[in-house]
């Protein structure tokens, strides 16, 4: 759970807090949509977990950010994870599409 929060602390860093707060607000009502949880806990790691994932899904695709280390990063479309809200990597991406551009923008500015 520690990357999982490094990951949402640099989202902040990079998003700022009115983007970064959309972003968990958008991510929380689709998680509430597809999990219908009644854990409060569980319902913010899964929000957390999403936007984690939005975060490395743009950092393997910038062009500018290539650490090695995100080269091994595969991320296959047929892979359902049970945490995302989308039904798979392609719908994931089209519903973060917003935030996973406005994040690379802000990589290549960097």
């Amino acid at each position: 759970m520690h990357q999982i929060n490094s990951c949402n602390r640099l989202l902040r860093k990079l998003l700022g807090n009115m983007e970064y707060r959309n972003l968990t607000n958008f991510t929380l009502k689709e998680v509430n949509n597809k999990f219908k949880l009644k854990s409060k806990l569980k319902t913010k790691r899964i929000v957390k977990i999403n936007n984690a994932y939005v975060l490395i899904l743009t950092l393997t695709q910038s062009k500018r950010l290539k650490p090695k280390s995100f080269n091994k990063v595969k991320i296959n479309n047929k892979i359902n994870s049970k945490y995302l809200v989308g039904n798979d990597i392609d719908s994931f991406i089209k519903k973060y599409s917003y935030y996973i551009n406005l994040l690379k923008n802000k990589i290549e500015n960097y």
